[in-house]
């Protein structure tokens, strides 16, 4: 779970914008939506708002961006300079990130300060939020002889020949490039590190508008768990949908004449490769080989009631923008029931009409649910506390510098009365366009 995320210098943030997830103590209701871990309360959702331009989508970014220097991935912004630019002092100093979260029963706080794709400081340590104290796991930093110096716990250097690996690592090994944390992951001699690695591998989930998942259809065969939670979901947010299945065909039924395509598909249909996804812009069909040979392809079908009672079913390329957008949601929010990620959806209201997107926010609150997810949104229908809690409401903004600022609702301390969407389209919380 987050608890708290810390950055400055990155795009369009200047200062140091600081976002939490703690509830507000003296608020009332929703106590459903906070999560009693053993050492903090945590809230289970957060959303977003700001105009186009103000820097939402940026946040999103530096979560990623952090993400992708510890898996040591290449990042989607690495031909682009990423400190911010409308400043000359900010063009020669570091970006700074720093977060923290729970994994298992354990907190951790990892932060780096970089220069370019240097990695001028790091550090892990593991915290306890109710007490507010921490101790050191490793930290590194470049000297002025272009040198890294490493420290690490006590307790990883017992031994000589322990304390000569740490020299090894930092003289030998590490480079300017890469992260500590990423290098030692899979080393049984540093659980805790390698433990907050897999906190930004497995925990954290980072979903774009147009972000697709890997295949819609085989996750909608192969995983039953799935399978039942969309015919749960789907009749209840007025799609017109009431049921989901699978329409499977042979190789030739499906693409009939075209010879080539069958050929194809079979070459790929290796011994080793059991299943391949075909996609168009609109649809994807799933096409696999079962034990005894067989060749099948299959697609998802919406089944929708029609005249005299009886189901018609369609296609999903055939659905509409927003029902498709919402399918993409759906394994993301079929994870948040089910396993204790934190997943952040930027512009989750792309493609979906205001209604549906309040339905299935409020679907999603209800559930008992073991994840945490944040969204960003320009979408004032969702301003409602009787939907949220207003610790669950931030805005973003620039100030006179065009640097992207971020507050939450409960700074205001509003009336619980108060009409929130009202408030905020008159300006009364900013974070709107003038």
């Amino acid at each position: 779970m987050l608890l708290r995320f810390v950055v400055s210098n990155f795009l369009s943030i200047r200062e140091e914008l600081e976002f939490t997830m703690f509830p507000y103590t003296k608020l009332r209701g929703h106590t459903d939506h906070i999560y009693k871990t053993p050492k903090v309360d945590l809230l289970k959702a957060s959303a977003i708002y700001g105009a186009k331009g103000s820097g939402k989508s940026n946040f999103v970014e530096a979560l990623q961006y952090l993400q992708d220097i510890v898996l040591n991935e290449n990042n989607r912004l690495k031909h682009r300079p990423t400190y911010f630019r409308l400043a000359k002092s900010t063009m020669s100093s570091p970006s700074k990130f720093e977060i923290e979260f729970k994994i298992n029963s354990n907190y951790y706080s990892y932060g780096l300060s970089l220069f370019g794709s240097e990695i001028l400081e790091e550090w892990l340590y593991s915290i306890a939020p109710n007490t507010g104290t921490e101790k050191l796991l490793f930290s590194r930093k470049k000297n002025e002889q272009d040198e890294i110096e490493l420290d690490v716990a006590k307790k990883y250097r017992k031994t000589n020949k322990e304390e000569i690996l740490i020299q090894l690592y930092a003289e030998e090994v590490l480079t300017h490039s890469t992260p500590f944390i990423h290098l030692v992951r899979n080393n049984d001699k540093y659980p805790e590190l390698g433990e907050a690695y897999e906190w930004f591998f497995y925990k954290l989930r980072i979903v774009y508008p147009n972000s697709k998942i890997d295949s819609l259809n085989a996750r909608f065969i192969e995983n039953n768990r799935f399978r039942n939670f969309v015919n749960n979901i789907i009749p209840k947010l007025s799609t017109g949908i009431s049921e989901t299945k699978v329409q499977e065909y042979s190789l030739e039924e499906f693409f009939g004449k075209d010879k080539a395509i069958q050929e194809r598909i079979k070459i790929d249909l290796s011994d080793e490769k059991k299943d391949i996804v075909i996609r168009n812009d609109r649809d994807e069909i799933f096409v696999s080989k079962k034990e005894d040979g067989e060749i099948v392809v299959t697609r998802i079908v919406a089944g929708h009631w029609g005249e005299g009672g009886s189901m018609y079913g369609f296609y999903l390329e055939e659905e509409s923008d927003g029902t498709r957008r919402l399918f993409d949601l759906l394994p993301t929010i079929e994870m948040l029931t089910n396993e204790d990620v934190v997943c952040v959806i930027d512009e989750i209201g792309r493609s979906l009409h205001p209604s549906l997107l309040k339905e299935l926010l409020s679907f999603l609150l209800r559930q008992k649910t073991k994840g945490q997810f944040i969204f960003t949104t320009h979408e004032s229908n969702l301003l409602d506390l009787k939907l949220f809690r207003q610790d669950e409401i931030w805005f973003v903004e620039k100030d006179e510098t065009g640097g992207t600022m971020m507050y939450s609702l409960s700074e205001f301390k509003p009336r619980y009365d108060l009409d929130i969407r009202k408030g905020y389209l008159t300006g009364r919380f900013g974070a709107i366009p003038f």
